[in-house]
């Protein structure tokens, strides 16, 4: 299963889903509460959390931590993580 999740509003993300048609969910954190949970709250400009990818297991433990660091490594970032797949 795939979520994604974001501190932005529903509507926004609805939007954003929409836009790139995502197959998958994307969840809303505006509180930032599951980002805070994750340590992915620490984002490269106040107010934007780090865009980082929890690859979770089965088993319920995560298995591998992956972060996106700046605009070059969004075009990679989803070959690394169907890598660790």
């Amino acid at each position: 299963m795939v979520l994604g999740v974001s501190v932005d509003s529903p509507e926004a993300n609805k939007a954003f889903q929409k836009k790139f048609q995502f197959p998958y969910a994307l969840l809303s954190d505006p509180d930032q509460h599951t980002a805070k949970a994750y340590g992915a709250d620490q984002g490269p400009k106040p107010g934007l959390d780090q865009r980082v990818t929890f690859v979770i297991g089965p088993d319920q433990t995560i298995k591998s931590v992956l972060a996106v660091n700046n605009a070059d490594d969004a075009g990679a970032h989803a070959d690394q993580v169907l890598a660790v797949l």
